[in-house]
């Protein structure tokens, strides 16, 4: 069960570097593992200890790389946490998992912490940034069962500090990754050294551009994506990683004018925003190969990119779950959809008989790759994700064997038999030239059946439901049009840009349930 140490090893031979903007500041690989064997000694004088469950709540500067690595020489077990977390949310999540640390930068704009809330066990400071040690006061991390299979289990309790060679295996220098909670709960993923080392090298053998280049990342590494994509690529090809800590447009594109990337990488909001405050300049040469994750890029986003930048946005489709799974690059001609699976990835259509009615072959995507994750982290127990990962996607495979995705299994509208795509209505809705995002998702009716909702961000009052609804029957099937529709200040999304619909309004409980 022990994922090894194949993160560290990459560590200690990479001979690249980071770059941090806003504090600018510039790394060599050896300072940063200077840096990492300074913190680590911190670490171990604290108290931290093999086992220990520590919430990494850092913003994209060096403090991150260098204190995961202390972590993981540790045989700690990261738990990665989005730098503008609130404190509330944070002290639920500590709580919820019983971590016995807390490490925490204080950027300006960035941190949401208040000091004080937990007792500073020590501080490190990273040129102009100041990363603080928390003590949460537990002083054990009890990771319950994992489950081998669909009914056996094996024990991997984690033990005290003080019984630092009896810790699991499994647990030990392994990372929890948060999923988004688009539909409720957020859940925490465990992906060991392993299969992280694994997801990286997938993504490395399908571009072939990566080798001892400049990769900038403008989304947090505490996400799967940047994670992956940016960081542990980056350690295998010994590239420099360019590094955000606030995503601000104007900063991206006076450094791809002053020093341009060979790969960047964002998700489809930015891309937006980089490709509006662009066309009222002259537009500079983005990176050769600009990729998007995090969530669906609508078709007006990669047309208005395309026109202002000349330039194609490619798609990385994957799972926290599983890792990378496709890729739309392929060096030369732009696929359809997402594109082909990666090198050691197996992607399944299943249950095709159930979505005839969007699209003939469409079914629910499973996955089986080297990157899948050793199971879900909750209520003191490991679940095993089996032999393959059900991801939740509906989608089809072309005649070129490029993926293509209709949606989510619970975003699919039911109207008695008749199934709706809320991505094609939303897209529809994008098209008004008075709506700025808008999300389509079920409503119940009194019975428990459902229609069709949307709430909708525009940029005119004067926009009522009455013009959205005749402009929808313009383009679509009555029954597809929403029956209702929401005006709100603005669509909540989470940091990658996946849309929250369980924050949307009336938003039915129930729906989570199916």
């Amino acid at each position: 069960m022990d994922g090894g140490e194949e993160a560290l090893e990459v560590w200690r031979v990479w001979r690249g570097g980071i770059e941090c903007l806003g504090t600018e500041r510039a790394w060599t690989a050896d300072d940063l593992r200077a840096a990492a064997a300074g913190a680590g000694h911190v670490l171990k004088d604290a108290g931290v200890a093999a086992g220990d469950g520590v919430a990494v709540a850092l913003a994209n500067t060096a403090a991150f790389p260098v204190l995961l690595m202390a972590l993981l020489e540790r045989r700690a077990t990261p738990l990665l946490v989005f730098a503008g977390t609130r404190e509330a949310e944070l002290r639920r999540v500590v709580e919820e998992m019983h971590t016995a640390w807390v490490i925490h930068d204080f950027l300006p704009g960035v941190s949401q912490l208040v000091p004080g809330v937990y007792p500073v066990a020590a501080e490190i400071s990273f040129g102009p940034v100041s990363v603080a040690l928390l003590r949460t006061q537990r002083k054990t991390q009890d990771a319950g069962r994992l489950a081998g299979g669909c009914h056996t289990t094996v024990d991997v309790t984690c033990r005290s500090q003080s019984e630092e060679d009896g810790a699991s295996p499994l647990l030990c220098g392994a990372i929890l990754h948060p999923t988004s909670g688009t539909y409720g709960k957020s859940r925490y993923c465990v992906r060991n050294q392993r299969v992280a080392v694994a997801e990286a090298r997938n993504y490395v053998e399908s571009i072939a551009c990566y080798d001892r280049i400049r990769v900038a990342t403008t989304t947090p590494l505490s996400h799967a994506y940047a994670y992956g994509f940016g960081l542990m690529a980056s350690l295998l090809t010994d590239s420099t990683l360019v590094l955000d800590p606030v995503f601000n447009p104007k900063r991206v594109l006076r450094r791809e004018v002053e020093r341009p990337s060979n790969i960047l990488a964002l998700v489809p909001p930015m891309a937006r925003a980089l490709a509006r405050l662009a066309a009222r300049e002259t537009p500079p040469r983005l990176a050769r190969h600009t990729f998007y994750a995090g969530a669906p890029c609508p078709r007006d986003v990669m047309e208005e990119f395309r026109g202002v930048f000349g330039a194609e946005l490619y798609a990385i489709y994957g799972t926290t779950e599983t890792g990378a799974i496709s890729t739309s690059y392929d060096g030369s001609a732009r696929l359809a959809g997402v594109g082909k699976p990666l090198r050691n990835v197996e992607v399944q259509v299943r249950h095709a008989e159930h979505y005839a009615a969007l699209r003939q072959g469409a079914g629910e995507i499973a996955v089986r790759s080297t990157s899948m994750m050793q199971g879900y982290l909750h209520d003191g127990a490991v679940e095993a994700p089996g032999d393959a990962w059900p991801t939740q996607d509906i989608g089809y495979f072309d005649g070129t064997g490029a993926l293509s995705l209709i949606g989510r299994v619970r975003d699919i509208i039911n109207l008695g038999g008749m199934k709706v795509d809320p991505v094609q209505v939303e897209s529809v809705l994008r098209g008004h030239p008075a709506v700025l995002d808008a999300a389509v998702y079920p409503g119940l009716h009194p019975d428990a059946t459902e229609f069709v909702q949307a709430a909708v961000q525009v940029n005119n009052a004067g926009v009522d439901e009455v013009t959205l609804r005749a402009y929808c029957l313009e383009q679509l099937d009555a029954y597809k049009t929403p029956l209702r529709f929401h005006f709100v200040a603005e669509i909540p999304r989470t940091p990658s840009g996946k849309c929250l619909k369980i924050q949307c309004p009336e938003f039915p409980p129930s729906f989570i349930l199916r």
